[in-house]
């Protein structure tokens, strides 16, 4: 069953490049540049979420329709 799935209609290309890249210089300007560049949905997982800059480019995306998935840590329990 695919509870909470909503489908929207277009054309996907039959093939789009998928990379996997490790950072640790300039993080920001690289995730600023894969959220800029996503096109359809932008799933996040992290322990926390403070950057008000990162946030303004999530609503950017949001305001153009693209599905916002962000899996937090509740990482106050003992």
């Amino acid at each position: 069953m695919l509870a909470d799935v909503y489908f929207k209609p277009g054309l996907l290309s039959d093939y789009e490049d998928v990379s996997q890249e490790i950072l640790f210089e300039n993080i920001r300007k690289q995730i600023i540049k894969e959220i800029r560049e996503a096109k359809y949905l932008i799933w996040i997982a992290m322990a926390w979420f403070t950057d008000p800059v990162l946030y303004e480019e999530l609503l950017k995306k949001k305001e153009e329709g693209l599905t916002i998935e962000i899996v937090l840590d509740d990482n106050t329990k003992p």
